[in-house]
């Protein structure tokens, strides 16, 4: 009985804790229709929230109000997308972004597609400095969290993925040890099917990529990028076989693998270089 009353507890606390966390989860600044993604307890209203968008001197830019509300999806947490201007002072520059709450209170304040962090001057984040997510490498491909957790320091910012507006990203889980031990949360199963397997993964020397059977379209392209989205590889796809790519000349490190098809990303795979 003890030990089922620790457990409640323990559930309890990791419950209530939850309930209240809200963060900024993708952040898409190159795409036609610009926006981000607040992560938060599925079904909450959000008209107490605003987004703060501050200049590179740590000045306001505007204020958005927030509305509507999470939508459910059978778990705890769940994302909602809002279309809005993400760049200042020109299209694709990058920009900061604050989410408050109606008391005032800073629960998330970042920095994207700029090489230094900003320290607000003004408005709730006055002498906060902002967190560097990272830098968008193409349309389609967001800056986003990936991870298993259940508040926003068990996840990260990784390699700009596949855009998810609205849903969970597509590494990223909702659960821990203690959701798994008490069945209460499940992971957020990916939204859409890979179509493709890269292997060896890690690679030395070759890397191969071989399409699905029925998936593959002489027009789709293959391209190797890597962290400063330099495209060291690329090819169009090879309606029998498989691509080889000889990496053995290339630094260790991560890279991505992206597919395009008429110019918009339709899948990417990670691979790690040893």
């Amino acid at each position: 009985m003890k030990n089922v009353f620790t457990l409640f507890l323990l559930w309890a606390f990791a419950t209530c804790s939850w309930s209240q966390s809200y963060w900024i989860n993708e952040v898409d600044y190159l795409g036609d229709t610009q926006g981000l993604e607040v992560m938060g307890p599925a079904g909450a209203a959000l008209s107490d929230l605003s987004l703060i968008f501050y200049k590179v001197d740590g000045t306001i830019d505007r204020i958005e109000n927030l509305d509507g509300t999470i939508p459910g999806n059978g778990m705890q947490m769940n994302a909602v997308w809002y279309d809005v201007a993400m760049s200042q002072p020109a299209p694709g520059t990058g920009g900061s972004v604050a989410l408050v709450d109606q008391a005032g209170s800073v629960l998330h304040f970042i920095s994207y597609g700029l090489t230094s962090a900003v320290t607000a001057v003004e408005g709730a984040a006055v002498g906060l400095s902002s967190e560097l997510i990272g830098v968008q490498l193409l349309s389609g491909v967001t800056l986003q969290l990936i991870g298993q957790g259940l508040e926003y320091a068990d996840f990260i910012w990784s390699l700009p993925g596949l855009a998810t507006p609205g849903s969970l990203n597509l590494t990223q889980f909702v659960g821990n040890v203690l959701g798994g031990i008490l069945g209460l949360f499940e992971a957020q199963p990916s939204p859409i099917v890979q179509k493709v397997s890269v292997w060896p993964n890690p690679a030395m020397d070759v890397v191969r990529i071989q399409w699905k059977p029925g998936t593959v379209k002489s027009t789709t392209e293959m391209q190797l990028i890597d962290l400063n989205g330099r495209i060291l590889r690329r090819a169009v796809s090879d309606d029998q076989g498989i691509t080889e790519w000889t990496v053995s000349e290339l630094p260790e490190g991560l890279y991505l693998v992206q597919f395009l098809r008429e110019g918009q990303v339709i899948d990417q795979q990670k691979l790690i270089k040893r």
